[in-house]
């Protein structure tokens, strides 16, 4: 059906989807609609609060701002804040790798970021994984570029996690991409790339999705508690 930006629904229990155009009034519409849950709803207990999910800071930021008196009964963030401070600071502990240790120092870890290539760890993985050095693709007194460290740095910048048919990560560049001959891009050279991060507590917002999928996928208590 058609709505206007101020129509309330009359259920508010049961999932709906909204679809609009730039400048249709959705944040407006969401704001209203947050407002009806909190009066209407009754699944909310004293203690429960409604989570709404935004993909942008800017809308974050108007959804507070026009949220008002509500706000107090609304967890409002992004998707990498929510899944942060909810689900990975507290939980991470509890992924380990094969071999029964901690996949991430979480001791060490301190908030997320964009990812950014660091050229001590790229040049500890490609020795340990390929035994090349970053010197050959370009550095000071090498004979390598700057232009090929740049596509080396735009291709592991690029590198996202996605999840395989058989339900293993592998870590790939979601469009093509050129870099230097020689330079390894295989699922099997990749693998190991983001360790040298982790090991000293260093994770992206990339990592923040992936680290949440495994932690309530495995976890069934916590999906509940979060839920509730």
């Amino acid at each position: 059906m058609q709505i206007a930006s101020d129509h309330l629904l009359d259920d508010v229990e049961s999932p709906s989807k909204v679809s609009a155009g730039p400048g249709a009034g959705k944040t407006h519409w969401l704001t209203l609609h947050v407002g009806n849950v909190c009066r209407r709803g009754r699944k909310l207990g004293s203690c429960s609060r409604v989570l709404c999910i935004t993909y942008t800071n800017v809308g974050l930021r108007q959804l507070r701002e026009r949220l008002g008196a509500t706000a107090d009964r609304v967890e409002c963030a992004t998707i990498h804040a929510f899944l942060y401070e909810h689900v990975v600071a507290p939980y991470l502990h509890l992924l380990v790798d094969g071999e029964g240790e901690p996949l991430v120092a979480h001791g060490k870890v301190d908030g997320h970021r964009e990812h950014m290539p660091m050229y001590s760890k790229v040049e500890a993985w490609l020795t340990q994984a390929t035994q090349v050095r970053l010197g050959r693709f370009g550095s000071s007194g090498s004979g390598g570029s700057n232009e090929a460290l740049a596509q080396i740095w735009r291709f592991l910048s690029s590198l996202a996690w996605e999840k395989a048919a058989d339900g293993d990560w592998r870590l790939c560049c979601p469009k093509p991409m050129a870099v230097p001959q020689y330079f390894p891009r295989s699922e099997e050279k990749l693998a190991s790339y983001k360790q040298h991060y982790w090991r000293d507590g260093i994770i992206d917002h990339d990592d923040v999705l992936r680290f949440a999928w495994d932690i309530l996928g495995t976890h069934e208590m916590l999906r509940r508690s979060l839920a509730a």
